[in-house]
């Protein structure tokens, strides 16, 4: 850092005045911002960090992603930019001191008074690991200790644009952004990228060690030294350094210091549950804790907790419990009614099914009834309604100890304005349709239910929730269940751009319906894609279907376009069709997902796709299958067209079929690097002539897999030195992985799809 730094007028706009620390990952100093008379900390990021070509529009997208948290636990990011080579972010000036500063000065913290800072850290945590951002090197000096008493976290997501742009050998650094050796989780020391939230709460643990006892669990200088205590050691025994911490306490620590991540606490939320029994009496979480902690006979139990954000069924899409797939005779009847009827007659019942149904969904939509009359606030006694959990959130449940706003989603949404959230507390049933339509209410809405609750569609209506025309929605951690064969568990028409759908569970019944539809979803800029990812669908005759057709035509059948839309890392199962496109189609890309016991995997039934492309199929898993693919008549106009990376594991079953005859739809797809396990069909007869067999595409009689149980974290999971981990395009195209399918083997790291979006939308332009 020049000494200089001082005299750099960072845009004309911000004064420094004294310089606060300095380390690996640049200098802060106290500022003013004169634009808008206030105080702010400023980072300067070190020279090293930003001599990379790309570096900073990745520094501006960390920066960015910071921008969005909003946490009082948190210290909040203003602004970013660039003066005269020197890149800086601009912070919440926080008037108190580092935790670490408290140590020096006292040694050691007593352990109500730690078990409350990090209690408050671990909530903050939560909050962040829930919005994708992970810290990867907490430690007391990231933690900000407020003169209010509340504690800060400082540095989140810069630490992953360190690593990224440091290097593996930066880990022999101390303070070098990957993580600090004295505070870093095992797999943190060899396998960095896989640092997860789990590798915060190892962390978390070993600073609350440090707070309590004055040390750090393994203490020395050889980093080599400190990697083997991590991964092979022990830590001291907490009850002979801080003979006064609650046995409790030092269970919980020792917890949070688990060598593998499966065996400690598996959420920041977990954490400070754990930690609240045993905060101070004098602690400014106290009042927050006290309306929410219920003793049963000697047992203290949470049934809330301040500040608290969705809360995720597992860590990952691959970990949600999912039902068992249909017994062995279910799936040999299934093929055989497959046989008996022909993959015609289930287009032909899809045609119908949709067009004889769905015109409705375009109908003015009445507004959302009114609460019913409970005597009291919304079925809480009068004067007890909580103020909202957060800042612009709106709590609903039916449940009275969580004193909850509201007992019904659309009372909320009656109140709702422009970019709030709409929280449901409990995991309860709602019986009601949602409709979300009219930007001028529903701009930048969340929709989010922190345990699971269940959304069952009414008898009497159509779909659980419909959106139309309404952009940047946020909708996650529903179930949501479809008792009639003709009802959608969700239907989005219209632009929807930067609409995002995460972690929903949908039920539907056998029938002409299904999980989700997208319609008519033409965005004005494809860049800013509406994303369904980590979603699970059981049942219907459609998992996902994509209409680029005019329904309130259904003679004509009018194309309507339909573009801009990205399917991944979900879970499609028992469905006739898992995927079925018609229509209109551009700019998708379906990737990741999980496709098991369904007729057709991905399905284009119709002669209704023409002038569509841009599409691309990578990475999808498809297991039990009548067939991978079909393909109706195909019209003139395709281009762009792309299977890739797929891994298919239906023994017996076809790579494509045809509705039609024309299988001119070959010379205009691309098929690269899919593997399959052996076809039973005669070598050179027609069926055997399908998708595998193009260019790098791969035929083994057998793939090892380390689960195929749907329950199981591994499931259809290819073990580390299996040929699918280098079998992919991903050594000849940078946009796709090296690995095959939708799971990454053992020790690789989950694809970053938006990186494989953004590189696509670039490329066309």
């Amino acid at each position: 850092m020049p000494n200089d730094a001082l005299a750099t007028p960072l845009s004309q706009r911000y004064r420094l005045l004294e310089k606060l620390g300095e380390g690996s990952m640049g200098a802060v100093f106290k500022a003013h911002d004169a634009k808008l008379d206030r105080t702010v900390a400023i980072k300067i990021m070190a020279v090293d960090l930003v001599k990379h070509p790309d570096a900073l529009a990745r520094f501006q997208r960390e920066a960015r992603a910071l921008a969005k948290v909003s946490h009082p636990g948190i210290v909040q990011a203003f602004d970013c930019g660039e003066d005269r080579g020197q890149h800086f972010l601009v912070m919440e000036y926080v008037d108190g001191r580092s935790l670490m500063e408290v140590l020096r000065g006292h040694g050691k913290i007593p352990p109500t008074i730690a078990a409350d800072h990090v209690h408050q850290a671990a909530l903050a945590l939560y909050h962040a690991h829930e919005r994708g951002l992970i810290h990867r090197d907490i430690k007391p000096l990231n933690l900000l200790l407020a003169t209010s008493g509340q504690v800060k976290v400082l540095d989140l997501g810069l630490a992953r644009f360190a690593q990224d742009h440091l290097g593996e050998s930066a880990l022999t650094r101390e303070n070098s952004g990957m993580g600090t050796p004295d505070y870093m989780a095992p797999e943190q020391f060899t396998q960095a990228h896989h640092a997860d939230a789990r590798s915060d709460i190892y962390s978390l643990g070993c600073t609350l060690f440090h707070l309590i006892t004055g040390q750090v669990p393994f203490p020395g200088t050889s980093l080599a030294g400190k990697m083997r205590a991590h991964e092979e050691q022990e830590p001291p025994s907490i009850e002979e350094l801080c003979p006064e911490a609650p046995v409790g306490l030092a269970l919980t620590i020792r917890r949070m210091l688990a060598k593998k991540p499966a065996d400690r606490f598996q959420t920041m939320l977990e954490v400070a549950e754990a930690l609240a029994p045993y905060v101070a009496g004098s602690s400014i979480s106290l009042s927050d804790l006290k309306k929410t902690s219920d003793w049963s006979g000697s047992q203290l139990s949470f049934h809330e907790l301040p500040d608290r954000s969705t809360k995720p069924s597992s860590l990952s899409h691959r970990d949600t419990p999912v039902p068992s797939p249909a017994s062995t005779t279910a799936q040999a009847s299934k093929r055989s009614r497959l046989l008996k009827y022909g993959v015609i007659g289930l287009a032909a019942v899809l045609l119908v099914g949709l067009l004889a149904g769905l015109p409705f969904l375009l109908r003015t939509v009445a507004p959302p009834a009114e609460p019913k009359d409970t005597g009291g606030t919304n079925g809480i006694a009068e004067n007890e309604v909580a103020p909202p959990a957060a800042p612009n959130v709106l709590t609903v449940s039916k449940d009275p100890r969580h004193k909850a706003q509201f007992d019904t989603i659309n009372a909320a949404l009656e109140q709702v304005e422009p970019g709030q959230t709409v929280r449901v507390l409990d995991a309860g049933t709602y019986e009601e349709a949602i409709i979300l339509r009219g930007r001028d209410r529903f701009e930048r809405l969340t929709l989010e239910s922190t345990r699971g609750a269940r959304i069952r569609v009414p008898e009497s209506e159509r779909a659980g929730i419909i959106v139309h025309q309404l952009p940047k929605l946020t909708l996650r951690g529903f179930e949501i269940e479809a008792h009639r064969k003709d009802q959608f568990c969700l239907v989005m028409l219209g632009n929807c751009a930067a609409a995002k759908v995460e972690r929903l569970t949908l039920t539907c019944k056998r029938g002409d319906a299904g999980g989700v539809l997208l319609e008519d979803v033409l965005l004005p800029d494809p860049a800013d894609a509406l994303v369904i990812q980590h979603c699970t669908v059981r049942g219907g005759f459609v998992g996902i279907q994509l209409f680029g057709v005019d329904l309130k035509s259904p003679q004509s059948l009018k194309p309507r376009p339909c573009r801009g839309v990205i399917l991944q890392n979900n879970r499609l199962h028992d469905c006739t069709y898992g995927i079925a496109l018609a229509g209109q189609l551009s700019d998708l890309m379906i990737v990741g997902n999980q496709i098991w016991n369904c007729a057709t995997a991905v399905g284009f039934p119709f002669d209704l796709l023409h002038d569509s492309g841009n599409m691309l199929f990578a990475n999808n898993t498809s297991q039990g299958m009548g067939q991978f693919v079909q393909f109706g008549e195909m019209a003139k106009g395709l281009q762009g067209i792309e299977f890739r990376n797929n891994l298919l594991l239906s023994e017996g079953a076809n790579d494509i079929t045809f509705v039609g005859k024309d299988r001119s739809v070959l010379d205009q797809v691309r098929f690269d690097h899919n593997w399959r396990q052996v076809r039973l069909a005669a070598p050179g007869s027609a069926e055997a002539a399908g998708l595998i067999g193009a260019a790098n595409d791969q035929i083994r009689d057998k793939i090892e897999l380390l689960s195929t149980d749907p329950k199981s974290p591994d499931f259809l999971r290819p073990a580390a030195d299996s040929p699918l981990a280098t079998g992919g395009a991903g050594k000849d195209d940078p946009s796709l992985p090296l690995y095959v399918g939708a799971v990454p083997p053992k020790g690789v790291d989950p694809w970053d799809w938006n990186a494989t979006w953004r590189w696509k939308s670039h490329a066309r332009k």
